[in-house]
Formats: C-alpha cells, structure tokens, sequence
C-alpha cells in the first residue's frame, strides 16, 4: 500500500475499530482496492458499510457512485462509516488515489415525501462530510502530521437517489457555503472521472 495509506493507519490506529489489531489487519479492514476502467462503488445496507462492486446489475446505475479510470490508476476505497466509526457518524467513504482524497456520502436510500425532507438530506450530506474532513484533519494533527500535505487535493461527493428531485439552488449555495467553511469543493453527483 501507498504511504498515504500507512498515514491514514497512523492517524486513526487508536480508534476503537483499529485497536488490538496490526497495521497490515487493519489497513485490509479499511480499504479495497481497484484499477479497473470503471470502478462502482455501493453503499451497502445489509454489509453496513460501502465497497467495491464488479457491475450495477441488480443494483442500478444511480444508486452506485461510478468512477471514470480509463488509465486504470491505483483506487483505494476507505470504508469509513460502519466500519473506521460507528454508523451514521461520519460520511460514508473515501476514494484515495495518488495525493488525492474524495469523500463520499450516500442517500440513496432516501425517499422524497416533501421539500423539508429533501433538505432535511442535503443538511445531512453536508454536516457529515464536513464532521469527516474535520475529523480527519484533527487526527492527522495528533500524531503530528498536516492531513492537507498528505492529500492537497481534496473533495466531496453528495449522491442521492434519482427518486429525490435535485434542488440546483440549494446545492450551488451548499457548495458555496462548505467550499467557505472547508477550502473543499462539494458536489452532487454519483459520478466521477480521474484524469492523470
């Protein structure tokens, strides 16, 4: 595995999900790894956490996030939410490649009943990456490295079922707002293509 995933190791092997085990048990409990052309990644209900699947069949296009390597670059999944911490905590993943990092939030399992419940998701998108990315750099501090030197590009995926009508006026204001708050770019979409 790459440095940045020993770092990663470094910063959370205190977290209770890490603990009593070694760093290689522990790094193969956190990460997948892919360099297929095109890598889905499902956020799984009945496994509790988000993982690498080989196709949509079964599953549908819109409810996995899609990852354009036509160069075949090394992806690492970090599964976060459900396995790193504790369900519902923090965002769901993370696609590392290189020296970058994309966390990824899932609601494709919402429903839209109303517009409160829409935004009621959006809120939600946003407070748990944000609650990540502090995260992260805060565990970085600790043991004393800058988690934005290890991953100087960094940014953030919201994706939500296509059930759920996308507001545009929302999310150009929460991006906005989180690039404001977090110097991160956030978007909406399930997809994402990597360039070299």
């Amino acid at each position: 595995m790459d440095t940045a995933e020993y770092k990663i190791y470094e910063a959370f092997k205190n977290e209770k999900a890490l603990k009593n085990i070694s760093r290689d048990d522990s790094l193969n409990k956190l990460f997948e790894f892919s360099a297929k052309a095109n890598a889905f990644i499902y956020d799984d209900d009945a496994l509790g956490y988000s993982h690498f699947v080989s196709d949509t069949k079964g599953l549908g296009v819109d409810k996995t996030f899609i990852v354009e390597n036509k160069n075949h670059q090394r992806l690492f999944l970090m599964k976060i939410d459900g396995v790193l911490f504790s369900k519902k905590s923090k965002c769901d993943c993370a696609l590392l490649f290189g020296k970058e990092i994309d966390f990824i939030e899932f609601k494709t399992n919402a429903v839209n009943k109303t517009n409160d419940t829409r935004e009621a998701h959006y809120a939600k998108i946003y407070n748990q990456l944000k609650i990540t990315i502090d995260t992260f750099e805060k565990s970085y501090h600790t043991v004393g490295m800058i988690f934005r030197e290890v991953f100087p590009k960094i940014q953030a995926y919201g994706v939500f079922n296509p059930t759920v009508p996308h507001n545009p006026s929302t999310e150009k204001f929460l991006s906005a707002k989180f690039a404001l708050e977090t110097k991160v770019k956030l978007h909406f979409t399930n997809k994402r293509r990597i360039d070299e």
